[in-house]
């Protein structure tokens, strides 16, 4: 993510397949100690992949819709200190000049 043509958030992700289970893997360099989170797919329909990790602090589930051509959009949501916390991120792709 960049703003003011500074990197805001930079996060690193893996899809993988492990015994048959597809896992999103993030890592973000100033959370969790820099060290990649398991999230389990759980469900694909109605043009949205989804992703859960009950037992990380926030977020539980990771979902991504392609609302259109060239933009994604980002949703991570679940309990934070007891309370229901959302973020979301839409996403377009840049232009190559």
């Amino acid at each position: 993510m960049i703003a003011n043509n500074d990197t805001a958030f930079s996060e690193r992700i893996s899809l993988e397949l492990k015994k048959n289970e597809l896992f999103y893997i993030p890592t973000v360099s100033d959370q969790n100690n820099a060290q990649p989170i398991n999230f389990k797919f759980v469900s694909s329909e109605n043009n949205e992949i989804i992703f859960e990790n009950k037992e990380h602090d926030f977020p539980q589930r990771i979902i991504y819709t392609n609302p259109k051509p060239d933009s994604l959009y980002a949703r991570v949501e679940g309990n934070d200190n007891g309370k229901f916390r959302k973020e979301e991120f839409f996403m377009q792709r840049s232009r190559q000049q």
